[in-house]
C-alpha cells in the first residue's frame, strides 16, 4: 500500500537550477517550493487543466477526451488536486502516462484532500509531482487557495478550463493567468448548465474555444500527429 510519508520533500530556492524558470516570469512568484516527486520541466510544455468541483458528466468526458487526445506529446498536465475537475485531470493524465504536477494549498506534510492521498501517490510514483509553497504542517485554509491557484497559472503556458461557474475559484485561476500573459482556453458549456456559466462568459471575453485535442496542441506550438481530429465526435 502506498503511504504519503514514505517519499522524501525536496525544498528549492529561486537561486536553484531546478527552480521553473516558467515560474519566475510572474512578478509574485514563490521565493521557494516544496515538492515531493519530480520537478523537472526539460522541454516539455505545461498544461493547467482546471474546473468546477461539481462536474457534470459532460464535463467529466470532455476531459477525459481531450487528455486522453494529448497521450504521446511532451506535455505535463497542471492541476490542483481538488475534488471534481482536477482530480480527473491528474487520472486522466496518468492513465495517458502523462507526466502530472499537483500543486496544494498546504504544507506537503499531509494530502489535501486526504481522500486524494492514493491519488497523490500515483503522481509522485509516475514520475510527477505534488508541489507547495507552504512549510510542513501549514493547515488548508480558504485564503491559500487562491496562492496556490497562482503557482497553478505560473507554471502553465496555458489554461484550460473544463467547467465553471459564474462565481468559481477556476475564474480566480483563469484571471490570474490572463494577468501573467497565459492563454486561457475554455470548453463551451450548454447554456442551460449553471457549472457552465463561467466557462462560456470567459468564451466570450475571448478565451480561446476547444472542441478538440487539437486546438491545445496548436495553442501550444505542437504540430498534432493527427490534424484530421477536429473535434470530439
Amino acid at each position: 500500500m502506498l503511504k504519503w510519508q514514505q517519499y522524501p520533500v525536496s525544498k528549492i530556492v529561486r537561486s536553484c537550477s531546478q527552480f521553473p524558470a516558467i515560474l519566475k516570469e510572474i512578478p509574485d512568484y514563490p521565493k521557494k517550493l516544496y515538492f515531493k516527486g519530480k520537478l523537472d520541466i526539460k522541454k516539455s510544455h505545461t498544461l493547467a487543466i482546471i474546473g468546477s468541483r461539481r462536474f457534470t458528466a459532460y464535463g467529466k468526458q470532455v476531459a477525459e477526451n481531450l487528455i486522453a487526445g494529448l497521450a504521446g506529446y511532451d506535455i505535463i498536465i497542471v492541476s490542483g488536486l481538488a475534488l471534481g475537475i482536477d482530480s480527473i485531470a491528474h487520472r486522466v493524465a496518468l492513465q495517458n502516462k502523462l507526466t502530472t504536477w499537483a500543486v496544494i494549498g498546504r504544507g506537503i506534510d499531509k494530502v489535501y484532500p486526504a481522500t486524494h492521498e492514493r491519488l497523490a501517490c500515483e503522481i509522485v510514483e509516475n514520475s510527477g509531482a505534488v508541489i507547495t509553497e507552504e512549510e510542513a504542517g501549514t493547515p488548508a485554509e480558504p485564503f491559500r487557495f487562491p496562492k496556490r491557484n497562482r503557482i497553478i497559472a505560473g507554471l502553465s503556458e496555458a489554461v484550460l478550463v473544463i467547467e465553471a461557474a459564474e462565481r468559481s475559484g477556476t475564474l480566480i485561476t483563469a484571471n490570474q493567468a490572463l494577468g501573467y500573459g497565459r492563454d486561457v482556453l475554455a470548453v463551451p458549456q450548454n447554456i442551460f448548465n449553471l457549472n457552465g456559466k463561467g466557462t462560456n462568459w470567459l468564451i466570450s471575453q475571448g478565451a480561446k474555444l476547444v472542441q478538440s485535442p487539437n486546438d491545445i496542441l496548436q495553442e501550444l506550438g505542437i504540430e498534432a500527429q493527427n490534424p484530421k481530429l477536429k473535434d470530439l465526435t
